[in-house]
């Protein structure tokens, strides 16, 4: 029998396009205690699956075809309620401030960068559990209120990034731990 941990009876969604790192995801939840974990190759059918199958989080590729990640996320928060709260998490190997800016701005509730190690993976399902209810919604300010500030394609960025130190900088900072 196994042993319970926090993620016992979770059911995950993953979609990712790497038939190695589903194949990593999928044995990593499993381990971790989820008693489901639904893989898909794309966005779109990732989607499917959230609308009828209520996860209890959802875990997205940034790459891929068809539907990105931040495309997905998108759409979920853009779903009637409860579906739009569901807990977020990025996984990508293309990790800048400027992602996880983006990620947060459609809801994102957490990043993590690949490699994936299973320790990162925990802690940061684990902060998802603790505090379910936390969504990263969109600035509800007027737009004439915002701060215009462009988010540059990270694709197309010279350079290494040099961070100031705040709190966003920080969590940018443990990406790799």
């Amino acid at each position: 029998m196994p042993e319970y941990t926090a993620f016992s009876g979770l059911h995950a969604v993953v979609a990712e396009d790497s038939l190695h790192m589903r194949a990593l995801l999928r044995s990593m939840l499993r381990a971790l205690g989820f008693a489901q974990v639904t893989v898909e190759t794309n966005g779109a059918d990732a989607l499917a699956v959230i609308k009828t199958g209520w996860p209890d989080v959802v875990l997205l590729d940034w790459n891929m075809p068809g539907l990105s990640g931040i495309d997905v996320a998108r759409s979920i928060r853009a779903l009637p309620d409860p579906l739009c709260r569901i807990p977020i998490m990025m996984v990508t190997a293309h990790a800048s401030p400027q992602r996880l800016a983006l990620s947060r701005s459609v809801g994102v509730n957490n990043f993590l960068c690949k490699p994936v190690s299973i320790n990162a993976l925990e802690r940061r399902l684990q902060k998802i559990i603790d505090d379910p209810l936390l969504v990263h919604k969109p600035d509800p300010a007027p737009p004439a209120r915002r701060k215009k500030k462009a988010i540059p394609d990270p694709d197309l960025e010279a350079g290494p990034v040099n961070p100031n130190k705040n709190e966003e900088d920080a969590e940018v900072e443990t990406f790799y731990v």
